[in-house]
């Protein structure tokens, strides 16, 4: 699925624990009980047991991206994870989907919890070996990681990656994936605030010297948009589902949350009064579309879109508030998306439910303006626009809608099913 890249985020990242045990001097290991000891207060867990540090270089981490990669995810794999994206117009169908993941990890990835190994993973900006202390920024990713060993530790992290990575919902992986990263930067948060509260000149001395020295964290240019977006995502957006459940309910209902009532949707994360509410998604079941394709098509993606990759869709043509207007009313909705392994065509399909009418016709009105703009310089008979490739719109019934899209016009058409 095109989500693998936030698994990799928080579930791997494996160096040898001997080397581990050897970088921890003593002051070291002071150090960092007292950060283990700061979060743990924070974020109301107890730690059940002692959990292992290294500091990997730049160069360990590209390595083992690599390798991971290889041994992961195949070709195949990136090609119909590069699918998805290039259907949503959100990426080119020539870029090398591999390197560039790997490349926005290294510019970004400041540190991983394994729950294979309970091994803690820190990576310096100095790209040094750390001696009897690390710096603040240092002390604040390790708070971040800390927190991801504390939900392993209570929550059997490992268990819970694999149970969603067995899932074929993107939009429940992303949704449940920014639980996580949101538990783990709203306690960072709050790890900071206590930084502040005993020394704000040395935190402020350090973010300065980050950016002076460093140049500030910077998006390699090969990165799409929709990447940044993707890995965000989980700590922004996943941040203020968390904190607005803690106004609520306080710690112990993100401990619920991991328990058994899981986030079923990036809807939820987006809107955590839905959540509290329990407002869940729409089930959306597709027909059978084998009478309109060939043994040529081969089924690459069959999951929900969910409001979050909707709205990058959308983003690609209509502005920020128009766009999150259009996809509040999401009440639920399918894909389908088929590649013909012969030409490289695509055909996909997405049927979709509104939470009411109201939100039927705003979602109408705006995706009508979404395909004048994107075919500008085609023809339109009012249910399909064509240019170099065909999308195909209709509204059904008072909360249902459905797209389709093909090289060929007929087709586009045919996957609504509207007769």
């Amino acid at each position: 699925m095109h989500y693998r890249v936030l698994m990799i985020l928080i579930s791997v990242l494996v160096i040898s624990s001997v080397q581990a045990q050897e970088t921890v001097s003593p002051e070291l290991r002071t150090q960092l009980d007292e950060i283990e000891e700061i979060t743990s207060d924070i974020r109301g867990l107890e730690p059940l047991e002692e959990t292992i540090i290294d500091f990997p270089s730049t160069d360990e981490l590209e390595a083992f991206l690599i390798i991971e990669f290889d041994e992961q995810y195949g070709e195949e794999e990136f090609a119909d994870d590069l699918l998805f994206y290039v259907a949503l117009d959100l990426m080119q169908p020539d870029i090398d989907l591999e390197e560039i993941l790997i490349d926005f990890l290294l510019s970004q990835v400041a540190g991983f919890y394994d729950p294979e190994t309970n091994m803690m993973n820190v990576i310096l900006l100095s790209g040094e070996e750390p001696e009897d202390s690390i710096p603040i920024l240092e002390q604040i990713t390790y708070s971040h990681e800390y927190v991801h060993a504390l939900q392993d530790q209570h929550f059997d992290l490992e268990a819970l990656l694999d149970t969603i990575d067995e899932s074929e919902n993107s939009d429940f992986q992303l949704a449940v994936i920014s639980l996580v990263e949101g538990d783990a930067t709203q306690a960072m948060t709050d790890y900071t605030l206590v930084l502040a509260d005993e020394d704000p000149l040395a935190l402020a001395q350090a973010v300065f010297a980050a950016g002076a020295d460093l140049g500030g964290v910077s998006i390699p240019d090969s990165v799409p948009p929709i990447i940044e977006a993707e890995l965000l995502f989980p700590y922004l957006q996943g941040q203020v589902f968390v904190s607005q459940l803690i106004n609520a309910e306080g710690w112990s209902a993100i401990d619920e949350a991991f328990m058994g009532n899981l986030p079923q949707s990036t809807e939820q994360i987006y809107h955590p009064d839905r959540y509290l509410a329990g407002e869940m998604p729409i089930d959306v079941t597709i027909p059978d579309m084998s009478d309109l394709l060939d043994d040529h098509w081969r089924l690459a993606q069959d999951t929900p879109v969910g409001e979050f990759y909707l709205r990058q869709y959308l983003g690609t043509y209509l502005g920020g508030s128009q766009v999150a207007d259009m996809a509040t009313g999401w009440g639920g909705d399918h894909m389908n998306l088929w590649v013909n392994d012969t030409t490289g065509e695509l055909a996909w399909v997405i049927y979709q439910i509104w939470d009411t009418a109201e939100d039927t016709t705003e979602f109408v009105d705006g995706y009508t303006q979404f395909l004048d703009a994107r075919f500008a310089d085609g023809d339109s008979d009012g249910t399909c626009w064509t240019g170099d490739d065909t999308i195909c719109f209709a509204q059904v019934d008072d909360v249902t809608t459905r797209i389709g899209f093909s090289m060929d016009p007929a087709l586009a058409l045919e996957l609504l099913k509207l007769s």
